[in-house]
């Protein structure tokens, strides 16, 4: 794969990726009153559907990477995942029951889990190795401003034009249409310009995948075990630190805009320093766990969300960037396939940890677990760096 315009496909699937997360982040706060409250379903259907999703997503990476890789159809399952995501939106608002809601809202997490392998491929062929972080910054950049833009507009909508929540999750459709355009003009624009390696792979290369990547995975696995998800800080600031819903809102698009201002830096420093940048991250979400603990200081619940959205943003761009650097062309959707894959499940492995700890016997326990886990990844890191089992 050779390098062609390096930051222009990057910006154009960046748009891509901006105007599906406005959609994305239109819908998200809405789907827990929506199912609850306009549907009728329990909070045990809302924790089923919520599930159901994500599990579905997680399961779908690794064959969509094998599907991506078996047929090199990278353009056309980026497109398949993308429709989907924007017209399962929609159609959730049309919803006449939570049943209905847990097709559609899977329906977007399979599009999700169906573009991504696929167009992260295309990404990393659309430049140097040795700019693939600046490349995968750029994207997530852009991606995450869309997070940050998406709930003010479903705030605005909701605050100010009081609207209700179906014609909001009807509105989706707008930014969605658009993400599309941006793809086809990527499309357009790059489709002979970008080299992919004509050779297929076949299942087989799962297990070549594997061993290659062992020390990645371990250390992903890892991390994700010990992650604290942001939803134990929305529920820590409005029940520990006893914030007003609209003030939790607004500490959630801090935490993704410096997630999209981590990730532009970041991933450029990932070109200089390697896997050194890793460290920033492990500090950065040990120190917003622990200052989410002292809720006699509120200002901490602040640098708790914005050092929880530095972290997102380094090792989002990372470990992208790694796999692009380590893996040859015509393995790469196998490889993002398997590393989306086990991240996302160590990370809902991790998550139920951290929830029953929480629950059974409270938040100081959980977060406990989580530093533990922190100083497990800085050392197996440390490992890695200095036996070099990492090579790129």
């Amino acid at each position: 794969m050779k390098n062609r315009k390096e930051p222009s496909l990057a910006i154009y699937l960046g748009m891509v990726s901006f105007f599906t997360d406005v959609s994305t982040e239109m819908m998200r706060p809405i789907i827990p009153p929506f199912i609850v409250e306009v549907l009728k379903g329990s909070r045990l259907i809302l924790g089923l559907i919520s599930g159901l999703a994500e599990a579905t997503s997680y399961a779908l990476r690794l064959v969509a990477g094998v599907l991506a890789g078996v047929t090199r159809k990278y353009w056309a399952l980026t497109a398949l995942g993308y429709s989907l995501s924007t017209f399962s939106k929609p159609l959730t608002g049309a919803a006449p029951t939570w049943h209905w809601a847990a097709l559609t809202v899977s329906t977007d997490r399979v599009g999700k889990a169906i573009r991504t392998p696929a167009r992260d491929t295309l990404l990393s062929a659309s430049a140097r190795k040795e700019i693939l972080g600046k490349i995968f910054g750029i994207h997530r950049f852009l991606d995450q401003m869309g997070a940050v833009i998406g709930p003010l507009i479903a705030a605005s909508l909701l605050w100010y034009l009081a609207l209700n929540y179906r014609f909001i999750l009807y509105l989706t459709i707008i930014p969605g249409i658009l993400s599309l355009m941006f793809l086809y003009l990527a499309y357009r624009k790059f489709k002979g310009r970008i080299e992919l390696e004509p050779k297929a792979t076949s299942f087989h290369g799962v297990k070549i995948v594997a061993k290659m990547l062992l020390p990645v995975l371990l250390l992903v696995s890892v991390y994700g075990l010990g992650y604290l998800h942001i939803n134990f800080l929305i529920d820590r600031a409005r029940v520990g630190f006893l914030f007003a819903d609209y003030v939790v809102v607004l500490l959630y698009m801090v935490a993704q805009l410096f997630h999209a201002f981590a990730g532009l830096y970041f991933g450029r420093l990932f070109d200089r320093l390697g896997l050194l940048v890793m460290y920033f991250s492990i500090i950065f979400l040990a120190l917003s766990s622990i200052m989410s603990l002292y809720t006699l200081f509120p200002v901490l619940i602040f640098f708790s969300f914005m050092f929880h959205g530095l972290q997102e943003g380094i090792h989002e761009v990372s470990w992208r960037a790694l796999i692009g650097k380590i893996v040859s062309s015509e393995l790469r959707s196998l490889a993002y396939g398997l590393y989306h894959m086990v991240f996302g499940f160590s990370i809902l492995a991790g998550s139920l940890i951290v929830g029953f700890l929480y629950e059974v016997y409270g938040y100081y326990a959980a977060i406990l677990y989580v530093i533990t886990l922190h100083l497990v990844t800085a050392a197996i890191l440390t490992y890695v760096l200095r036996g070099g089992l990492i090579k790129y």
